[in-house]
């Protein structure tokens, strides 16, 4: 998934520049429980796509900025993508020993 929303991208670099640095984590947790809240309010038969857009939206931030402050790279998501294809035999392409020298 290749997000190119400029607006995200602002926001991100924005909260990374201007929230602290150590509690972004903790702010990543919050949102993911108020998304799994309206999640569940959706199964018990609520209209609340708007508030799961909103949720979804703040987690996908959260995301990218503890993914930013962490340094954690495109291609470190992308070698955990393929190892968990390769876990569930749905990528028979790549060998895992061949992994590390494509994302050193």
């Amino acid at each position: 998934m290749n997000l190119k929303i400029d607006n995200l991208s602002l926001l991100i670099s924005k909260s990374v520049d201007n929230f602290d640095k150590n509690k972004q984590d903790l702010i990543l947790i919050e949102e993911m429980s108020e998304l799994t809240k309206e999640l569940l309010k959706r199964r018990r038969g609520y209209d609340n796509i708007c508030e799961i857009k909103e949720e979804m939206t703040h987690v996908l931030t959260s995301l990218y900025v503890v993914k930013k402050i962490l340094n954690i790279t495109d291609a470190d998501i992308e070698l955990e993508a393929i190892k968990k294809l390769n876990k569930y035999g749905w990528n028979k392409n790549i060998k895992e020993d061949n992994l590390s020298k494509w994302f050193r």
